[in-house]
């Protein structure tokens, strides 16, 4: 069964390159959305002031669109980033072993290191007794090969609504998903989309634990959002005073968008700063490469639905 109430927040953002006014509002679907706009260069107002310590609400999600309203490079408005404007394939974890300085072992698997798996830690020295115990498959890092890990979960969910959108598959890119755990870990609920050089897309939300991030993409980000941009499609540059209800949509399906790379980490009691008491304390940060939501490249990049069947994330 669907959850009743879900109070979801998420952000949607990308490289920006213009002003985005910031509003509240609240939409009652299955779920409670709670949705926010940026204004780019000023911090987002932090949600109750409490801390996120309510982390037994597991069903309770965050979520603001941040948006590209022009078709420059998403490089452009920050002059100093601008040359290294994919650099987050750089850090990718698996091939370079050698600088010790490089970020890829604490940002290497994206799922939710320590407290949203814990069980692994204790069952490693199960292998010293005689027990036969098939548990090696309860490690954090996560496999492609596998269809309810996390890749998968991300790959599946973004491609099945892409595919529902004439638009190709994405591949997963390792750079983007270390450059997501970074920021995942800081613990603080908000867009960083100049980590590692910038020049990504981003989808940012709260409260939802790794195990169910196809939730997140599917039941938060797509199924809500579609039908509110049905009025837009083959215009170039869509009436924008709705962006906050469809922005997540716009970049899952973005045709110029390539790769992906999403990372979930749980802050713990000590709670994710920037959301309330009722949202858990898992941070899900998804970047995309290259970034969708440019005013003027709408028609090109957002294509009507095939008329697939809808889907539904893990409960």
């Amino acid at each position: 069964m669907r959850p009743s109430a879900i109070a979801s927040i998420a952000f949607a953002a990308a490289a920006l390159a213009g002003p985005v006014a910031k509003r509240d509002m609240v939409t009652d679907w299955t779920y409670v959305t709670v949705t926010k706009f940026v204004t780019p260069g000023v911090d987002p107002t932090p949600a109750p002031t409490e801390d996120a310590g309510s982390a037994n609400s597991p069903g309770s999600f965050f979520e603001m669109p941040w948006i590209n309203r022009h078709s420059q490079p998403a490089a452009e408005p920050t002059p100093s980033p601008s040359p290294s404007s994919s650099p987050s394939s750089s850090p990718s974890p698996s091939p370079e072993p050698e600088p010790s300085s490089e970020p890829a072992p604490e940002s290497e698997p994206e799922p939710e290191p320590t407290s949203a798996a814990p069980e692994p830690t204790s069952v490693a020295p199960a292998s010293t007794t005689a027990t036969p115990e098939p548990e090696p498959a309860a490690t954090e890092t996560p496999s492609e090969s596998d269809g309810d890990d996390y890749i998968s979960q991300c790959l599946n969910h973004h491609n099945a609504h892409r595919s529902n959108h004439s638009a190709a598959d994405l591949v997963w890119d390792e750079g983007l998903a270390a450059t997501a755990m970074k920021i995942a870990q800081s613990c603080v609920y908000d867009h960083d989309t100049e980590m590692d050089g910038g020049g990504y897309g981003q989808n940012i939300a709260a409260g939802v634990p790794a195990e169910r991030v196809s939730a997140v993409i599917t039941d938060v980000f797509y199924n809500p959002e579609e039908p509110l941009f049905s009025a837009n499609y083959g215009l170039d540059n869509p009436d924008m005073s709705n962006f906050h209800g469809w922005g997540h949509f716009t970049q899952i399906v973005w045709q110029d968008t390539t790769a992906v790379g999403c990372a979930t980490y749980d802050c713990g009691p000590g709670g994710l700063e920037g959301v309330g008491s009722s949202v858990g304390p898992q941070f899900t940060v998804c970047n995309y490469k290259s970034p969708g939501n440019f005013g003027g490249e709408y028609a090109n990049n957002v294509a009507r639905p095939n008329g697939d069947a809808t889907i539904h994330g893990k409960e």
